[in-house]
């Protein structure tokens, strides 16, 4: 069988991730001089509080190369194929890492693939590659399919402040919005593996109406999210409006995680989902 591996950043809920034998390799998150491991060594309790009790923003960095030949191997030898699915190559340098020790084992057969994208819309990509594996596919047919949910995959959040992006130096296009940082809620996307500006509203009321009116327009959707950080409450009643478009059961909820929770901070809100084919 195929095994499919991807990053932390992916915020595969862990129980999901073990089901469907996911292997998960850390991106590091950095509070000064202290590192940990995202997901193993902090948790996203520990993480959120410790960001709104630091005075200077955290900073993350990708796994080393070491690390993802260390995993590979662990994995199996040459006849067992590897199809490694990760944080878009414009955000971190994980893809880099990731096919760099793929370069250090030639004899092996893995596919790197760019997800394009991150957190749950990364995730969604692995989860359904790891259906699909767990189906018997070849691994060809898991990398076409992968190909095509990276393309139908749109994610949409609406954040409480742009400072997480701007300091974290992922801020991208969105640089447009700093001129009224104080006075607005930004919505962004993430489209070709960049952060992009979408909209600009005046309050989280606001934003969650947008985000669902755009979710209904996009509808319909083979798979659902609700992304969220630390606001689960918010998250909930967001999930009741998105239930007119998509069965209230099949909708899922992850909580944004250490490492993409550093450059967007707690109190954002937002949904990607993968279209429905044609």
């Amino acid at each position: 069988m195929t095994v499919i591996v991807t990053d932390s950043t992916a915020d595969i809920p862990s129980a999901l991730a073990k089901a469907l034998d996911i292997h998960v390799i850390p991106l590091l998150v950095n509070f000064g001089s202290e590192s940990f491991a995202d997901g193993v060594e902090i948790t996203n309790d520990q993480f959120y509080r410790k960001l709104t009790e630091s005075n200077d923003l955290p900073t993350t960095s990708q796994p080393s190369v070491g690390a993802f030949e260390e995993l590979y191997r662990s994995l199996g030898g040459p006849d067992q194929p590897i199809i490694s699915i990760h944080i878009a190559a414009q955000l971190s340098g994980t893809i880099r890492s990731a096919q760099q020790a793929k370069d250090l084992l030639p004899d092996y057969d893995i596919r790197v693939i760019d997800s394009e994208s991150t957190t749950m819309s990364l995730g969604w990509a692995v989860i359904i590659a790891a259906r699909a594996a767990k189906a018997g596919k070849s691994p060809d047919e898991i990398v076409a399919l992968t190909e095509s949910v990276v393309k139908r995959t749109r994610l949409l959040a609406g954040l409480d402040t742009l400072r997480f992006l701007e300091k974290g130096g992922r801020i991208g296009k969105t640089r447009a919005l700093l001129g009224t940082l104080l006075s607005v809620k930004p919505i962004i996307n993430v489209l070709e593996g960049e952060v992009r500006p979408f909209e600009q509203v005046r309050t989280k009321k606001k934003v969650i109406a947008r985000i669902a009116e755009v979710a209904k327009d996009l509808a319909p959707f083979d798979e659902l999210c609700v992304l969220y950080s630390r606001n689960e409450d918010e998250a909930r009643a967001f999930l009741e409006q998105l239930s007119s478009i998509h069965p209230r059961e099949k909708i899922m909820m992850a909580e944004i995680g250490a490492v993409v929770g550093t450059h967007i901070g707690p109190g954002a809100i937002g949904f990607t989902g993968v279209r429905k084919g044609v």
